[in-house]
């Protein structure tokens, strides 16, 4: 990064943001004094000397930049309002002023806010244009998540379809493969929660990325079970490559058995959801499972069963616990010898 583009992006963080929405699903909370430290390493020493003598103006001079952050600000606190028309005109503005930033990174970060910001305002056709002009594949991925979570907070069934495959669209233009098939689970997970059960095993089909994969038919069988097709939730839970995400597809389709009333099944579902539990190598996710399983068991009025679950569970938990405190105190003993 250069002197001039580190100016730039300081200035542009001098102030803080105003407009984060601290109950955003997936928060992007930016720690900017480490930002400062870690990006102040490579000026020059004879710079740091003259801020040190009390000329800062280097750092923070007014700059073309600076206008982008001013105007995301400034949306963000008519966004508070509800003056979403207000929003949606800074926000315009902001998006012509990015595309002039000088610096890469901090344009695409830029246009990441600007693209969120366009959600909130329930503006989603002009948000997946902006996000669609990102060029970094982690900040496009990113704001297409946020986009997609204040889509689905909003709730509005009736554009789903359109919003929907905009985004996959936006999605298919990610090159990193990691990335794209993040975004492609969560465009599936959501065309399950709008019940476009066919459309969300098309994305499903096409993730290239083995627990993102089994993650997303987790919550597509989930979604099947909800809308009581318990028949289509069970065969999407056999298909899963993955044990826990299958015990945990399970898990969810004896849930919607036992709110309906129908004990039996659900235990016989629980069962099958305990058995892969049991085998899975990962205490953390044993234990997250067998706490829930004992739950179910509850639910479905097996008490005894229920309790010796739960006591399992805790069994399991009590070892880790002890296990890390063993590693914490020896990592401490460890830095007192070096000491």
């Amino acid at each position: 990064m250069t002197v001039q583009s580190l100016i730039t992006f300081l200035g542009a963080i001098a102030t803080p943001h105003k407009n984060r929405n601290a109950t955003r699903k997936n928060p992007r909370i930016f720690p900017k004094m480490a930002i400062l430290a870690l990006l102040l390493t490579p000026i020059c020493s004879s710079q740091i000397a003259t801020a040190a003598q009390g000329d800062t103006a280097f750092l923070f001079q007014p700059t073309g930049d600076r206008q982008v952050w001013a105007l995301s600000d400034k949306a963000g606190e008519y966004l508070k309002v509800g003056q979403t028309q207000k929003a949606a005109e800074n926000l315009a503005r902001a998006q012509k002023a990015a595309k002039s930033m000088g610096n890469d990174s901090i344009k695409a970060w830029a246009l990441s806010e600007i693209a969120t910001q366009y959600a909130e305002a329930q503006q989603y056709s002009e948000a997946l244009q902006v996000a669609q002009t990102i060029p970094n594949p982690l900040d496009k991925a990113t704001a297409l998540s946020d986009i997609i979570s204040e889509y689905a907070r909003a709730g509005q069934p009736q554009i789903a379809g359109e919003f929907l495959a905009r985004a996959l669209e936006v999605a298919q233009t990610i090159e990193s493969d990691w990335h794209k098939a993040k975004i492609f689970s969560e465009i599936a997970i959501r065309y399950a929660g709008e019940q476009q059960f066919d459309r969300a095993l098309q994305v499903a089909a096409r993730i290239n990325g083995g627990y993102l994969k089994a993650e997303a038919l987790s919550e597509i069988a989930g979604e099947y079970a909800s809308a009581r097709q318990y028949e289509k939730a069970l065969q999407v839970a056999q298909t899963i490559d993955g044990d826990r995400y299958k015990a945990q597809a399970l898990s969810q389709i004896a849930d919607q058995y036992t709110e309906a009333g129908q004990n039996k099944k659900a235990i016989e579902i629980i069962a099958q959801a305990l058995q892969i539990a049991e085998g899975l190598e990962d205490s953390y996710s044993k234990v997250s499972l067998l706490q829930d399983i004992g739950e179910q068991y509850q639910a479905a009025s097996q008490t005894q069963k229920a309790a010796e679950i739960i006591a399992r569970s805790e069994a399991i938990e009590a070892t880790l616990d002890r296990r890390y405190s063993k590693s914490q105190s020896s990592r401490q003993d460890s830095c007192k010898g070096e000491l």
